[in-house]
C-alpha cells in the first residue's frame, strides 16, 4: 500500500509538473519570434511588450481565484481544464490576424497558465511530508526552466527554417495530449484520506494577511527577483543580443536560456540546502547580490564577449531560483489556514513583474529611440534603447538586496503564532 502510495504520489507530482513545464514554453515564446511578430502585426517595441504582457494580465487576476479553487474541487480536472484553455489561447494566436485577437490569444494562455504552478504546490502539499515542501516547489522550479528552456532555444532553431505560427500549432497539440495524460496519470490525494474542503471568506483572509508586514515584503521580493525574467528571456533579452552582438536568433536565444539553466539547477539546491541548514535569510540575500553584480556587467560593461553573456545570464539564473524560498517562508510566516491564500498573494507578486514590466520596458526602449529605423516592416533599435529599457533589472535586484534584509529569518519553522 506504501509502495502504491509513492507510485502515486511520484505521478501526480510529474504530470502536474509537466503542464507547469508546458505554459513556461507558452510563455516565453514570444521572446524568440519578435521580429516576426512585429512585421505581422505592425508592432513597435511599446505594442510588442503590451501584446505579449497580455499573458501575465490574466495570470495575475486569476492567482488568488485559482488558490480558492483548488481549497474546493479536485485538482485533476483543474489542471485538464487549465490545460484546454491554454490549448484554446495558442489555437487563437496561431490564426490571430490582428493585434487584438493575438493578444486575447495570450490572455487565453495566461489564464490557463494561472493553474499551473499553485496546482503543483497542492500536489506537494497533499502527498508529501512537509519536510520536503521547500525541495519539492525548488523541483517544479526546475521543471518551469527547463520547459521555458525548452520554449526558446530549440524552438529558435525551428523558427529559422519555418513559420512561427505553425511552432505555436504544435505547442498546442502537444497541450491537448498532457491534458489526456493528466485525466489519467494525476490524483487529487492519497486513497483513503479526507481532504478538508476549507469555507474562505477572502475579505477576512486577505485582511489577516496584509497585517502582517512581512507579507508585504516577500511580496516585493519576489516581484524583484522573477521580474528580471519577463524581461530579459522572456522578451527582451534576444533582442538586446543581436544588437549588440550580431548574433542570430538561435545564439541569442541560447545565450539568454542560459537563465533558465541557473534556475534550473539552483532551485532545487537551494531549497534543499536551506531546509538542510535550516535557514532561509542568507539564501535569498546573497542569490539577491549576485542578480544586482552581473546584471550591472551584462549591462553596462563595455568590450564585453558574448561568450561571457552565457555565464552573467546563468548567475542571473541562480539569483531568480531564489524566489521559490518565498513560498517556503510565506508557509512558515501565516496561519495555516490563509496559505492557500497566501502562496496566490505571493505568486500574484511574481507574475506581476511580466504584466507591469515587459510594457514599461517596450515604452522605455521606443521612447529613447530618435533614429529607429525600420527594416522589412521591422523597427530596428539601438543597443543604447535596449540598455535605456533593460535599465529596470538592475533596479529590481537592488530592491531586492534591500528587501531581502529586512526579511526576518524563520529557521524553517511555523512562526505565525508569533505574528
Amino acid at each position: 500500500m506504501a509502495s502504491n502510495k509513492k507510485i502515486w504520489a511520484t505521478l501526480s507530482y510529474i504530470f502536474a509538473s509537466l503542464f507547469l513545464l508546458y505554459e513556461m514554453s507558452l510563455q516565453v515564446s514570444p521572446s524568440i519570434m519578435t521580429k516576426q511578430l512585429m512585421k505581422d502585426f505592425s508592432l513597435t517595441a511599446t505594442t510588442l511588450g503590451l501584446m505579449s504582457s497580455f499573458y501575465f494580465y490574466s495570470y495575475s487576476i486569476m492567482q488568488i481565484p485559482v488558490g480558492l479553487l483548488f481549497d474546493r474541487f479536485n485538482a485533476k480536472i483543474l489542471i485538464a481544464i487549465a490545460t484546454l484553455i491554454c490549448v484554446a489561447g495558442a489555437f487563437f494566436f496561431a490564426e490571430a490576424d490582428t493585434f487584438t485577437f493575438a493578444s486575447l490569444g495570450r490572455f487565453f494562455m495566461g489564464f490557463g497558465s494561472a493553474f499551473a504552478f499553485v496546482g503543483v504546490l497542492t500536489i506537494a502539499n497533499r502527498w508529501f511530508a512537509p519536510k520536503h515542501f521547500a525541495f519539492l516547489v525548488g523541483m517544479a522550479q526546475f521543471l518551469a526552466a527547463a520547459g521555458a528552456w525548452g520554449g526558446a532555444y530549440p524552438l529558435a532553431l525551428w523558427l529559422e527554417n519555418s513559420g512561427w505560427r505553425p511552432m505555436i500549432f504544435i505547442l498546442a497539440t502537444i497541450g491537448v495530449g498532457l491534458m489526456l495524460t493528466s485525466i489519467f496519470f494525476i490524483k487529487d490525494h492519497p486513497q483513503g484520506t479526507r481532504v478538508k474542503k476549507p469555507v474562505h471568506h477572502l475579505l477576512k483572509e486577505l485582511k489577516v494577511l496584509l497585517k502582517n508586514f512581512q507579507v508585504y515584503l516577500l511580496f516585493i521580493y519576489a516581484f524583484c527577483m522573477w521580474g528580471p525574467v519577463t524581461v530579459l528571456p522572456a522578451l527582451w533579452a534576444p533582442s538586446y543580443l543581436q544588437a549588440r552582438f550580431h548574433v542570430s536568433d538561435a545564439q541569442a536565444a541560447f545565450s539568454s536560456g542560459m537563465i533558465w539553466f541557473g534556475i534550473a539547477l539552483s532551485a532545487p539546491i537551494l531549497g534543499l540546502l536551506s531546509d538542510r541548514l535550516k535557514r532561509r535569510k542568507p539564501f535569498i540575500v546573497i542569490p539577491s547580490i549576485i542578480g544586482l553584480i552581473s546584471s550591472l556587467v551584462l549591462l553596462y560593461m563595455p568590450n564585453l564577449e558574448f561568450g561571457t553573456t552565457h555565464l552573467l545570464f546563468f548567475l542571473i539564473g541562480i539569483a531568480a531560483a531564489a524566489q521559490i524560498l518565498s513560498f517556503a517562508i510565506g508557509r512558515e510566516i501565516n496561519n495555516p489556514s490563509v496559505v492557500s491564500t497566501g502562496i496566490g498573494l505571493n505568486n500574484m507578486g511574481v507574475v506581476l513583474g511580466g504584466a507591469i514590466l515587459q510594457p514599461v520596458v517596450g515604452k522605455i526602449i521606443q521612447y529613447t529611440s530618435h533614429n529607429s529605423i525600420v527594416v522589412q516592416g521591422v523597427p530596428v533599435y539601438a543597443v543604447s534603447d535596449y540598455t535605456w529599457g533593460l535599465s529596470v533589472v538592475p533596479i529590481c535586484f537592488l530592491v531586492g538586496v534591500i528587501v531581502a534584509c529586512m526579511i526576518k529569518e524563520t529557521y524553517c519553522k511555523p512562526v505565525w503564532s508569533k505574528n
